[in-house]
């Protein structure tokens, strides 16, 4: 395998960690075993004085550290998201508009400008010819049942699974 350094991360498409590297599945290891790989990762991913947590990116899409639009700074290590969200009225824009009716009389079933495509006998109204503005029954248009519950929907990107393994024994990464 190429040269790795210790604390890298590669996908690997096959069911196993290879020799000198973990799973990042958020394991915790022991400082005094792996020493270097504390002093990379620190306790930045969970841990104590005497543990350290490999980062877990099982379900997890990993992004580069920096400053993204509408997120402000996202520092290393930063866990964000969800797999899945219930979306409620705060969620969704305003939504309101008129409807345009005309109540000309057709000749003939076939469809014409601002007219149905299809009218079920000619010289017959499509809608009414009742006065302008005239409101529906409040019983035919009513609103979502403020009583009725919502159920999360998944939130995930499309994916491929694969595993992401960290090295715990490589070369040390020079900082230039």
């Amino acid at each position: 395998m190429a040269d790795a350094f210790i604390g890298e991360i590669r996908a690997f498409c096959f069911n196993f960690a290879p020799m000198d590297w973990a799973y990042c599945d958020g394991s915790k290891l022991s400082v005094n075993q792996f020493q270097a790989l504390n002093a990379i990762l620190g306790q930045r991913f969970g841990g104590d004085t005497y543990t350290f947590n490999l980062p877990n990116l099982i379900g997890r899409a990993a992004i580069g550290q920096g400053a993204y639009a509408g997120q402000g700074n996202l520092p290393l290590a930063k866990v964000t998201g969800l797999e899945s969200v219930v979306l409620n009225e705060g969620n969704l824009p305003n939504h309101t508009h008129g409807l345009n009716a005309n109540i000309l009389k057709p000749a003939s079933p076939v469809p014409q400008a601002h007219l149905p495509t299809r009218f079920i006998e000619p010289n017959n109204c499509a809608y009414t010819n009742l006065d302008p503005n005239t409101y529906l029954a409040p019983a035919t248009v009513q609103e979502w049942p403020q009583n009725q519950t919502t159920q999360a929907h998944e939130n995930r990107q499309p994916y491929q699974v694969v595993n992401f393994c960290i090295a715990l024994i490589a070369n040390w990464p020079e900082h230039p």
